[in-house]
């Protein structure tokens, strides 16, 4: 039996050849003519879905992001209801650490660099961009900032307009990630 080695967000099982007289072979080619069982190379890669709600501490009165209408992003509420709660796609099994790359979706739409208007919105209707779909994670202790796939970093305006991106990570919003946030 072939067991499986885990190597961060994959799964690799590892190619092994037998020939018919039972010897067994690894990562080298046989100079034999037989009858052989090539067992291939295969990869997983391992993503997890995980509800969390982005709670925003640096503000007079603590908030959350939201999804507003029109594929807005904002953080104009103070209650955790179903528009302030997302999914988090990590594609690195689940262990939320500094430099995990991750996708934020809420139904069926992705959160997604705006480039041309310096914010971060909802793609609804469209097909995910991995060029401007996907954020860094940046961990500061249990904090985290998310920096968009251009560099720029994800900050919540303290009078709970859109979300925007600011080019300094000392400038950008640190959220507290509630994972299965209960609706209040």
């Amino acid at each position: 039996m072939i067991q499986p080695r885990r190597n961060n967000n994959e799964i690799l099982y590892v190619c092994a050849v037998v020939d018919v007289a039972g010897h067994g072979h690894v990562g080298y080619q046989m100079k034999t003519l037989s009858l052989l069982l090539i067992i291939a190379a295969v990869t997983v890669r391992l993503e997890t879905e995980t509800p969390v709600t982005l709670h925003i501490t640096d503000v007079s009165s603590s908030r959350y992001v939201t999804a507003g209408n029109k594929g807005a992003l904002d953080s104009s509420s103070k209650r955790i209801g179903p528009k302030q709660t997302f999914t988090l796609v990590d594609t690195n099994d689940g262990k939320m650490e500094d430099g995990n790359t991750v996708r934020i979706k809420w139904n069926t739409t992705y959160w997604q660099e705006d480039r041309a208007n310096g914010k971060v919105a909802r793609c609804p209707g469209k097909e995910m961009d991995a060029t401007t779909c996907t954020f860094k994670v940046k961990k500061q202790g249990q904090l985290i900032a998310l920096q968009t796939a251009s560099g720029k970093f994800v900050s919540a305006p303290t009078d709970g307009t859109a979300l925007v991106t600011t080019n300094t990570l000392g400038v950008s919003t640190f959220f507290v990630l509630i994972q299965n946030p209960p609706a209040q």
